[in-house]
């Protein structure tokens, strides 16, 4: 780790396991950042990312804090190892600061209190991946605008802050504590330069580590949700929905992976929290070469044309069997239903419903990801509860404990 001195601007390395305490400075990149190769180039210092440097250190050495970290100058980005050690550590670097400061460099306090409609959200620092670490993770977070005026505390602002980013005020200082889904769709609205970023942004929030692979797009995302499937039996990790999937207004069927393709797909799944299904316990699930090996209890989609009485009853005749998997009369896989240990937290008796189409004996895919059903009746609980959503559907499982391998990555169009 290295740290800024914030009187003479040297740039010390730090040993693990001995950093002294220090403060963090959270911004937004721009086009003239004073990154590490200029530490020895005294141009450098005329540009506007080390005056956004000096301006932190002032403030740091103002609080009695001897040593900064900035992104920009803190991190050799020329060394991939270095890079991938410094992101996989970063949650805790700004965990561990005695203090975070918030630079809003497009934001001015006095024109906001003058009531020219500039407000606090419409600064780019709450639109970008990397900064939703820096806001939860140190336990002090104070905000600045453009000229170093104090705008308030993470505490102080905590219900506009829950309002712009759509945590609530408890996660803002807890938010290890949020369900998979819950932590996902606080990133969902989020961008970042680099489309791997938008992963490798969140290792810290759940607590995971994956290498980093620049180049590989999409696949970063992919393989963040198995890391957490990995180190979490949270199934909300698999209630999304991808509204991207209609075509032309029209829903077609659509067979895809289980795992989502990037954080937009948890946009409404905020409220989604793990429950314990009494009578729905299964073992532990992993991933294999086919998929994701889960045991489930199934039940047949019978509002839905795709799903055969025949395969019902092969599936209640022997659940070992290696039947086709495929309705002979239409060539389509036949459609049944699974239930989920999460649901809203407001209606925790109503528990989210996959849609399956097992496609070759005990080989699964999801079926119409624009959609998350939730199951009302599904425990005839004796309490009032909303009516139930269109498409839910009434679980009643035809066999209990059967063995699936679902497919994690795309599938297609049907």
């Amino acid at each position: 780790m290295r740290l800024i001195d914030t009187r003479t601007y040297e740039i010390r390395e730090i040993s693990p396991g001995l950093e002294p305490n220090y403060a963090i400075l959270s911004h937004t990149w721009e086009n003239d950042e004073y990154v590490f190769g200029d530490r020895h180039d005294p141009d450098r210092r005329q540009s506007a990312g080390f005056k956004k440097i000096s301006g932190g250190c002032a403030l740091a050495a103002s609080q009695g804090y001897g040593l900064l970290w900035v992104d920009t100058c803190c991190i050799d980005k020329t060394s991939s190892a270095e890079l991938t050690e410094s992101i996989n550590s970063m949650y805790r670097w700004y965990e561990e600061a005695k203090i975070c400061y918030v630079f809003l460099s497009d934001f001015s306090l006095e024109r906001a209190l003058h009531g020219t409609g500039i407000r606090l959200q419409s600064s780019r620092w709450f639109t970008r991946g990397w900064t939703l670490q820096e806001l939860l993770a140190p336990e002090i977070v104070v905000f600045y605008d453009a000229v170093w005026i104090e705008i308030g505390s993470k505490t102080f602002l905590k219900d506009t802050l829950s309002q712009i980013c759509r945590i609530s005020v408890q996660h803002l200082s807890q938010p290890k504590e949020a369900s998979v889904a819950t932590k996902m769709s606080w990133a969902s609205r989020r961008e970042t330069t680099r489309e791997e970023d938008i992963a490798y942004c969140l290792l810290g929030l759940f607590g995971v580590n994956i290498p980093l692979i620049y180049g590989e797009g999409a696949n970063a995302f992919f393989r963040l949700q198995c890391e957490i499937i990995r180190s979490s039996p949270d199934e909300s990790l698999f209630a999304w929905r991808d509204r991207y999937y209609t075509y032309a207004n029209v829903r077609r069927v659509y067979y895809s992976g289980l795992l989502a393709t990037s954080p937009r797909c948890f946009e409404e799944s905020g409220g989604i929290v793990p429950i314990r299904l009494k009578n729905l316990e299964r073992p532990p699930y992993f991933l294999t070469n086919q998929g994701l090996s889960i045991e489930v209890t199934l039940s047949t989609a019978g509002h839905q044309r795709d799903c055969s009485d025949d395969f019902k009853n092969d599936l209640l005749a022997n659940r070992d069997s290696r039947m086709k998997g495929r309705d002979e009369d239409n060539g389509r896989p036949h459609i049944v239903k699974t239930v989920l240990a999460c649901a809203p937290e407001h209606i925790q008796e109503a528990p989210v419903m996959l849609t399956l189409g097992i496609i070759d004996g005990k080989l699964a895919s999801r079926i119409n990801c624009d959609s998350l059903d939730l199951d009302i009746n599904a425990f005839h609980v004796n309490k009032r509860i909303p009516a139930p959503v269109e498409g839910s559907f009434t679980y009643t499982p035809i066999f209990h404990a059967y063995l699936i391998n679902i497919n994690i990555s795309r599938g297609i169009y049907f």
